[in-house]
């Protein structure tokens, strides 16, 4: 811990009659047209050993078991203070500075600590006064900083770490040499929303608060409180990384009665609502944690507003015990509880992985149904264990306007390329020689998922032309209708190559409708009968978007 000093000094004004004016006929006088004295602040700093500090920081430890391990304290920093920086209310909730901080140099004192420079950067009239913001810097990076003991501008955890947190009321009398004491713990961005700062603007930030808890429920039913992880991000505009700005990471406190009931207590955090603009928008991700294996696994993720947290209303068994409020609390339920779900099933997904999402990679059993694929539209034919083609001669070994699934586009006909690398079976659609029909080809669908829920998919494509057969149009250029509407200004084309062809994949970002569905159709955008023979692999659809990871050729976002 180290010790700041703010000395506030009187400084006597010499008021000197330079001309036939006095200060009250003098309205430009800097200190306005009555002559109020102002009172100089300056501030000492003592920079004791951190480590004399530790006893509280230990008794934090005690009380909040989070705080415990290799990194219950923040790693101090061993560039040596150039400056203070602070903030400071005066008793009308107006800031002095404005909309800015007060930054004011220091310089050794000869005693191992730091002392501010001369300076009048801060003359305030006498009066009550709050200290706001107290932070230590070394060129423009923060070292030390003094904990808040409100959430005001965030959560603050770190409160109990010091004796004295911020706000600090400051009372400025004539005549009076005032030293306030500021104590600051090393600062570590990895612990950036602890301090109590993470909201701080000079504009007033309103929070939102978010309580959640939850059960496990083993594989006979049986009911445990959950001892879990939250962790929330700013919503980034990078739609294939949600994670913006972590705004808050932390775990519910947990413990064991001297009955030897184990309980864990609802972890409620506090949010921004900048009150501005669009709707604030947050990412989140929830752990468990496995006791017996000593891990952490992801169990609910994704994307939620400020109007789905208000939302929130609990009723019945739902409400914590103990709890008299009902709002703004989420409560989850993971494992074999029978038919009991979420108290909102569609605040956060639970996330997918090979097991659970939909892939299909056409090598098994799996592409007889299709699963999420439900079908290849209009006159289309399975022809993968029917008759060849009744026109052979003309290399045509599957009838046009068939869909099958082969090891080789050149299985289905001799003017196509051969067999890719790195696959098995593709699904392989012949595209019908009858304009009439070239349009509609596969539809991929999900049902029963939550309203307006982001959805991801893959495939990998490629247009299985070999020779150049004069047709007017050798690329295959597919459109998407979503729901029913086609993205406009969207084409995912698949070029003709003079045989050269490889796979490419494609990745796009969907959403449900209001009624928890969604229907992707990926359709022949032009109106030749050339240009739509087509191969599709490796079909994944998940609710992760971590599935499109920035190696796609082709981006598609609805």
């Amino acid at each position: 811990m180290k010790i700041f000093k703010i000395y506030l000094a009187y400084v006597a004004l010499l008021a000197m009659i330079m001309t036939s004016c006095s200060k009250e006929d003098n309205p430009d006088s800097p200190d306005g047209p009555a002559g109020e004295e102002m009172v100089a602040l300056s501030f000492n700093s003592i920079l004791k050993d951190f480590n004399e500090g530790r006893a509280p920081i230990y008794k934090q430890s005690e009380a909040n078991p989070v705080n415990q391990g290799e990194n219950a304290i923040p790693a101090c920093s061993d560039d040596a203070p150039t400056a203070i920086r602070v903030a400071i209310l005066d008793e009308n909730d107006e800031w002095v500075s404005g909309d800015q901080f007060f930054e004011i140099p220091v310089i050794p004192n000869g005693d191992g600590g730091w002392m501010t420079e001369e300076t009048d950067d801060i003359e305030l009239p006498e009066g009550e006064y709050s200290l706001e913001y107290f932070a230590v810097l070394s060129g423009e990076n923060i070292v030390y900083i003094a904990p808040r003991e409100d959430d005001d501008y965030g959560p603050a955890e770190y409160q109990n770490f010091v004796d004295d947190a911020l706000p600090i009321d400051i009372d400025l009398r004539e005549g009076v040499k005032k030293y306030v004491d500021v104590e600051v713990l090393c600062y570590d961005e990895h612990f950036v929303y602890s301090y109590g700062y993470l909201f701080f603007d000079f504009e007033e930030v309103d929070i939102v608060y978010l309580c959640l808890f939850g059960n496990y429920c083993d594989e006979d039913g049986r009911h445990y409180p959950a001892e879990f992880r939250f962790d929330v991000w700013a919503l980034n505009d990078d739609e294939a990384d949600p994670k913006g700005d972590l705004l808050y990471s932390d775990e519910n406190e947990t413990g064991t009665y001297d009955n030897g009931d184990f309980y864990a207590d609802p972890l409620c955090i506090a949010l921004p609502d900048y009150g501005e603009g669009e709707e604030d928008v947050y990412y989140g991700e929830l752990s468990l944690y496995n006791p017996e294996t000593e891990t952490w696994s992801l169990i609910r993720m994704g994307a939620f507003s400020q109007h789905d947290v208000e939302s929130l209303e609990l009723t019945g068994e739902d409400i914590p015990a103990g709890y008299d409020s009902a709002s703004n609390y989420y409560h989850f339920r993971e494992g074999a509880c029978s038919n009991q779900d979420d108290s909102d099933p569609c605040l956060f997904s639970e996330p997918t992985n090979e097991g659970e999402h939909y892939s299909n990679d056409f090598d098994g059993d799996d592409e007889k149904d299709f699963i999420s694929i439900t079908g290849i539209d209009g006159n289309y034919d399975n022809v993968t264990t029917n008759s060849p083609s009744n026109t052979p001669g003309n290399g045509t070994m599957q009838d046009e306007g068939t869909y099958g699934f082969f090891a080789s586009p050149s299985d289905v006909h001799s003017n196509w390329i051969g067999t890719l690398p790195d696959t098995g079976n593709m699904l392989i659609i012949n595209g019908e020689d009858d304009i009439a029909n070239t349009a509609p080809y596969f539809v991929i669908s999900e049902s029963e998922v939550c309203p307006g829920a982001d959805y991801f998919v893959t495939f990998n494509l490629v247009n299985v032309l070999d020779e150049d057969n004069g047709g007017a149009a050798n690329n295959v250029d597919l459109q998407v209708r979503v729901n029913g509407s086609v993205l406009p200004g969207v084409t995912i084309t698949a070029p003709y190559d003079n045989g050269n062809q490889q796979w490419l994949k494609v990745g796009l970002r969907l959403k449900a409708n209001g009624n928890g569905e969604f229907e992707v159709r990926f359709e022949n955008a032009e109106t030749a009968a050339n240009g739509n023979d087509f191969a599709i692999d490796n079909v994944v659809i998940s609710n992760d978007p971590g599935i499109i990871d920035g190696t796609e050729d082709i981006t598609v976002v609805q």
